[in-house]
């Protein structure tokens, strides 16, 4: 029987082992982490099903090629402060510096408003369903 991740291998304990993440290879784990076929695109946001188009270049983002990080997370300005810091490591234009240091303050401001989870929320993957769709793959 073919195992269904096309990574596996047995280790020198005899267990079927992932060639690319450290965990057991097994069905469950292999969905985990959405082995798929070729041609198949990896959903890289399993929280989120959305369209996003870029106004200026006409790019157009969904949950197979971009992610989604809410105003009121309460990690999003560290996340988008160490983002800035990567961003000057790699040389990138002084535009696109201010125009983080921009949306920074822009998630402030809506953050300050109020402590409401509406406004600031510790960030979560709680519900059921996004368990089975965020860790298991299911739905996707």
């Amino acid at each position: 029987m073919n195992h269904p991740c096309p990574h596996a291998h047995i280790d020198q304990d005899g267990d079927t082992v992932c060639g690319i993440v450290p965990i057991p290879c097994i069905t469950y784990d292999c969905e985990r982490w959405a082995y798929k076929k070729e041609n198949d695109m990896e959903k890289i946001d399993r929280k989120f099903h959305f369209v996003a188009t870029n106004p200026c270049k006409g790019d157009v983002y969904t949950e197979e090629n971009a992610i989604i990080f809410c105003a009121k997370d309460a990690a999003l300005v560290p996340t988008l402060e160490t983002y800035y810091h990567e961003c000057k490591a790699l040389g990138c234009r002084k535009e696109h510096l201010e125009s983080i240091d921009l949306l920074i303050e822009r998630v402030r401001r809506f953050q300050a408003i109020g402590k409401d989870k509406k406004h600031f929320h510790v960030p979560d993957t709680d519900t059921d369903c996004e368990i089975d769709r965020c860790i298991g793959g299911k739905g996707l």
